[in-house]
Order: structure tokens, then sequence, then C-alpha cells
């Protein structure tokens, strides 16, 4: 076969067999056909509903059933359910039949020249090939920069679907078509019905396998009890407004657009529905069914725990519990019921703020000349597993009392899930344990649920985001440390069994963090019950990497590796991306990694920032389609772009001046701030102590960072975001 793909000439061997195909069917997909025009046709039916019968009832079931019998007779009308088959698009849309007529022309002579082999011929050959080829790049380019020329600000997920398609970014996340199980082969309704089972019972063998003990470390009671709140119309409006936009179908099949649409129409008839909930305390069954979608987490793509199930919520379901959440929330705020250790679902709180927590203990441990035993606990389907009367029992003791705790008895029990997968909907299930992730709720009982975990050792430091719990026992001497160690996870397998909960200690890892200069000597094992827990000298955390003497080598080195495969895909399409999808593609693929947890691990090394440097600055060439050598001073200032080395001391500054008050609190108790006060006037009067330090560990303090770069930019008091950012340009 002759080709000018290559010089050398392919052969191949064909030989027939007998082979039974299979025959592939199309994927199917609904959807729901919404346009400008149907919300307005939609608004104006609602408008004129009769809603009388709902505010005459004086039953929350009965109101809510009613409204939404109301509210689908008229969703279904203008935004029926379709169901659509993939289309098989060109690959190449931008190739136009004058271009294929070219390319055979192009395919022709190239065979002439290969049977004549004439000079002639090969340079007309190039001629033709070589005008083809500019051609089709024109025509591409002019073919992507039409598309993003009608795709409005307002639809970014239009944008990101054209800019992945051109990336080559493929979601590894879909879920399966079939499973084969036990040698046979599951399809269609049965691969939903079997996920839909094995997530209903995967929380029963914790449940049955544990021997449940009474040792349950309840806080404090708290002697206040909640009272909750009637809503009104002006808070169902905001909550409802702020819930995010989706194109997903709930139980209904109803998406929160057209709801948000006639949103000011049906808000007293949702207020009167949400403030009889909250009167009777009794939560509507209708609300209790869950949607369940499914996402592939990786490995082997027949093995169900490799799935994660998301729970979609009916629209107004989420609504309600988003203003249950509000008053659980404020209560437990005002009483201080919520452990200081846990960082996860809470306002003012973040991963980066939790790891700045553990890295700031083991620098303090450092220059104590003390070594830091580290435990990342694995909890094995902790939301899945917990047990609604101990959570009750724990919601008691911590003030939920009366109409509130009927409301989450009723929120709990009796729910149930289905499972929708590729347009097939399994059998409708009973849940039994756990709470439905995806949830707002759900968050909020899980933190309530493990608050009490960090009263089992008194001497032990927690850091807690959502369910991954580090344990970090400090100590001089190594052997007794180990020793300190086994007793506080004796500790914690009382608490979890108590709790029925399961701690995998396989994926459990321990770390023991030293100055570098120190070495690590004992013949003592860590153990969890009757298995040994690894000690490793890398882990991720939360996103992060730490090592055993704190260096940031393993996180660069990963940071590298994303860095570098964005900034590849980015040079691909570089002549075929306008500039503002390039810079789009830049802020949520690349500077998106620069940003997270900064704080934490952007006191690296200068060669280690350098790399990263080198890195960006080539990803910056490719967005302005620069030559490869070309300085780029300039360019990071008109991109408004920060280099890598000034986002670590802008961010820090942005942290500090902008935060809320309960995030500046952290900071400046993180880093033990202290105003520097004297009576001997200077020159230069510094604003901010800078504490004395033994090892060079302080270069990574942030008691040794924040104060020495709030002094030097004391000018920058008093800008806003923007002056500050411009700063740094």
């Amino acid at each position: 076969i002759s080709s000018d793909i290559s010089d050398h000439c392919p052969v191949f061997l064909a030989h027939y067999v007998n082979f039974i195909q299979k025959e592939k069917q199309k994927k199917c997909f609904t959807t729901q056909c919404i346009t400008e025009n149907s919300l307005e046709l939609f608004k104006q039916e609602i408008l004129c509903q009769d809603w009388s019968i709902v505010e005459t009832k004086g039953n929350a079931d009965e109101a809510y059933n009613e409204f939404i019998k109301l509210f689908m007779l008229v969703y279904e009308k203008y935004f029926p359910l379709k169901t659509l088959k993939h289309t098989k698009r060109a690959r190449k849309p931008w190739v136009t039949k004058e271009h294929l007529k070219k390319i055979k022309s192009k395919n022709r002579l190239y065979q002439y020249f290969l049977r004549t082999r004439l000079d002639t011929t090969l340079k007309d050959f190039k001629t033709l090939r070589n005008k083809l080829n500019a051609e089709l790049r024109r025509a591409k380019f002019s073919y992507y920069e039409q598309i993003f020329a009608n795709i409005t600000e307002q639809r970014t997920n239009a944008a990101w679907k054209v800019m992945n398609s051109v990336l080559g970014r493929v979601s590894k996340n879909s879920p399966p078509d079939t499973l084969m199980i036990n040698g046979r082969e599951l399809g269609g309704k049965e691969v939903a019905d079997y996920l839909n089972n094995f997530f209903i019972n995967v929380a029963v063998p914790t449940q049955t396998e544990i021997e449940p003990t009474e040792n349950r470390n309840h806080r404090d009671t708290i002697i206040d009890s909640i009272f909750l709140q009637p809503t009104d119309g002006s808070e169902v409006y905001s909550i409802v407004m702020a819930l995010p936009n989706s194109k997903a179908l709930d139980t209904d099949n109803i998406q929160i657009r057209p709801v948000k649409s006639v949103l000011s129409i049906i808000t007293p008839v949702l207020v009167h529905i949400f403030n009889l909930v909250l009167e009777s305390g009794k939560f509507p069954d209708a609300m209790k069914i869950a949607r369940t979608s499914v996402v592939f987490k990786g490995g082997d793509r027949n093995l169900p725990t490799n799935y994660r199930p998301i729970s979609i919520l009916p629209v107004f379901s989420k609504a309600l519990e988003k203003i249950i959440s509000v008053r659980i929330t404020g209560f437990f705020d005002r009483h201080n019921v919520l452990s200081d250790a846990q960082f996860g679902f809470r306002k003012n709180r973040s991963t980066e703020m939790a790891l700045l927590t553990i890295k700031e203990s083991i620098l303090q441990n450092i220059e104590n000349n003390m070594f830091t035993l580290a435990v990342f606990v694995d909890f094995s389907k902790a939301f899945d597993c917990l047990n609604h009367q101990i959570l009750i029992s724990k919601l008691q003791s911590y003030g939920i009392r009366g109409k509130c705790i009927d409301l989450l008895k009723t929120y709990l029990e009796n729910r149930a899930q289905f499972v929708h997968l590729n347009n097939h909907n399994s059998m409708i299930l009973p849940i039994r344990y756990g709470v439905p992730q995806g949830s707002v709720l759900g968050p909020l009982l899980f933190n309530a649920y493990i608050n009490d975990i960090v009263d089992i050792d008194k001497s032990t430091d927690f850091i807690i985001y959502a369910d991954d719990s580090t344990l970090l026992i400090s100590g001089t001497n190594i052997d007794n440390l180990i020793l300190k160690c086994n007793e506080v996870l004796e500790k914690l397998s009382v608490w979890s069994k108590a709790n029925l909960l399961k701690i995998n200690a396989v994926k459990t890892k321990a770390m023991i963090f030293r100055a570098r200069n120190k070495e690590v000597k004992t013949n003592l094992t860590i153990k969890f019950e009757t298995l040994e827990i690894e000690v490793v000298d890398d882990h991720k955390i939360l996103g992060v990497y730490f090592s055993s003497s704190l260096g940031w080598d393993t996180h660069v080195n990963y940071l590298s590796r994303k860095l570098s495969s964005v900034t590849g895909a980015v040079a691909h399409c570089r002549s075929i991306l306008p500039l503002k999808a390039k810079l789009q593609i830049y802020q949520a693929l690349f500077n998106s990694h620069l940003n997270y947890c900064t704080l934490v691990w952007g006191t690296t090394t200068k060669g280690n920032l350098n790399r990263l440097l080198v890195i960006q600055k080539r990803i910056i060439r490719h967005i302005a389609n620069m030559e490869p050598m070309a300085t780029t001073t300039s360019t990071f200032r008109s991109f408004e772009i920060l280099r890598i080395e000034d986002i670590y001391e802008f961010r820090l500054l942005k942290t500090f001046y902008f935060s809320s008050l309960t995030t500046i609190n952290q900071l400046m108790s993180l880093a033990s701030l202290q105003s520097r006060e004297t009576n001997v006037p200077t020159r230069n009067k510094d604003l901010w102590e800078i504490p004395w330090f033994r090892t060079f560990y302080k270069y990574q303090a942030l008691s040794h960072n924040l104060p020495i770069i709030l002094n030097k930019n004391t000018h920058t008091l008093g800008l806003n975001r923007r002056g500050l950012r411009s700063r740094f340009l």
C-alpha cells in the first residue's frame, strides 16, 4: 500500500475466519429541551396555576405531594423527556468536499511518483501537499474561531466541551456498559440493579462484623436545646437561587433552571410547606428518594468497589435541607459543639488551613528537637456506614432535641434510592445506614458523628477533614513515641467499634517527621489491632505530598508531571484555539494546580521553584504563540499572570488582608503573630515581631515568613485585591 504518510510502504496479511461480532448498540441518553421560549410559556402557566389546595393542607406530606403533582403537570408539558441516540460526528468537521478532492489528487500524484520516480512529479506533489496543509490549518483555525465567537460568557460548559475535544481530554469516570460478575456478563438494567444492591448493602458487613461496645466518648452535654426558627420568603428565595446550576435531573426529572425561572411565583407555597415541616418535625417522604449516579474511581471496571455513588436529591429537598442546616450550624457555632480539629464542610475552613496546621505543628516540634509521629487513618466507607441510632444519640447530647431531632429521625428513616445508569433505572431499594453523599445535611451530620474522636486521647493532636483523620504524636524518644502511638491506636480501635466504623489498616499509613540530619532507629512496630501499620517516607494528604523531612521534592515532581501534561496539550492546539480560550485553559488546568495549597508547599527550595517556572514560561510562550527562547517578562504582565516565585507571598498577603475574620485569626494563631512594641524611635519601625529560630527550618515556618512579608509590604495596606495583585506583576 502506497501512502505519503511514511517513506516505508506498509504490508498487510489478511486471514479470514468465521468470527461472530456482537452487534454494538448505540448509546441512548435522556434530555430535556429548555429554551427561553419554553421557560417563558412555563412561567405564564405556573403564574395561572391555583395553589390554594396546597396552602389549605396542614400536613407537610400532603402539602408537598399536592404541590409536586401540580408543578409536574406543567413542568412535563413544557420540558418533556426525550430519548436521543449519540450520532456519529465527522472527525474533522472543518474538512470540506473541496479539501477531500484535493486530498485524493495529492494521493494520486504520490502514487504516480512512486511508479515513475520523476523529479518534476515529486516537485508538483510537494507543492500541492504544502498548499493543502496550509489550507487545512487555516480552515481548522477558522472553524474553532467561529465556534468560540458564538459561545457567550454564560455558556462556559459549551466552551469547555469544545476545548476538551481539542485537548483530547476524555472523561475516565464514565459508568460501565457491562459488568463481568462470576463469569456472567451483565448489561443494561442488570448493571444498574447490581450496583444499586451493592451500594445499599456496603455497610451491612461493617454493622454486623464489628461487635459494638458502649464505650462511646460523648462530649459534654449541651444543656440548651435548639429551636427551629420558621422560614420566610426572603430566605427561601435566596437559598434556592444560591443552589448550583446543573443540568442533572433529580428524582422527579426536574432541572434547577426552570425552578429558578418561576421561583418568585412559587416561593409563598414553598414557605408554607417548609414551615409545616419545621413545625411538625416530619420530613416529607417524597423528598427521601435519591437518584444515584455512578462515578468510576479507577482500577478494575468489573469490581463494584471501584465505583462511587453520588446521590442526586429532589431540588426542593436540597432547599429544605439547607434551611435546616443553617439552623443546626448556627446552634453548633454558638455553643462550640464541633471540634476545632474538624476542617471539612465548615465555613472559613479549608484543606489548605488543615495542612498548614499539620505543617506548623511538625515545624514547631523540629524546632524543639522532637520527633512527630503522624498516623493517617483510613476509614472504610465512612459516610455509608453511619449508624442512625448512634447518630441520634450524639445529636441529642449536642442539644438537638424536640422537633428538630424528630425531623432528623424522619429524614434518616425510610430513605430509598435507585441507580440511573445508561438510560436505565434500577429498582428502588431502602437505605438502612449512612447519610446520602451529595446531600446538604449529610456532611454536617457526619461531622457530628465523628466529633468525639478527638477525645480518645488529650495528648494527641487531631487534624480532620471530613473522614480524612490525621493523628500527631510528639516526643524526643522514638521508642516511647511508638509505644504511645500503639496506646492511642488501641483507644481508636475501641472508639471505632463503639461507633460501628471500620478502619482499613492496610491503607492507614504512618510517618515519622524529623530534621534531615536525624536518623530513626527502632525495633518496634506500629500496630492497629493485630495488623502492622506501614511507615512511609512520603504520603499524599488532601492532595499534597508530605515527606518525612518536610522537603517538597515529591510534591514538586507530582506537580511537574501534571503541569507538563497541560503544557503539552496547549502546545498541541496553540495554533487552533483563540487567545481567550488558551488563557481560560491556563487558569483552569494549570494555575489551579499552582495555587492549590501554595501556603503549604510554596516554601520549597529555589531549585524546585525554578523547575516549575521553566514549565510556566513554556506554557506562556505557547499561549502567546512565541518562539521557544523568547523572553516572557512583558507577556506575564500583559496576561496579568503571577510568576511562581511570587504566588506564595501574594497568596499570604491576600489571605491576611481579605479573608474572613475567622481565617485571619487562624492564620495569626498558627503564626503566633505578635505586634512589635518599642519605646526607642527608629528610622524603619517594623510592625510585627520576628521570632528567633534555632534551625534553618524557620524558612518554612509561617511564624517566620508572615511577619517578614507583612513588614516588607506595609505599603500595600489599604489596597484592594486588584491593586495588591498589580504590585506583583
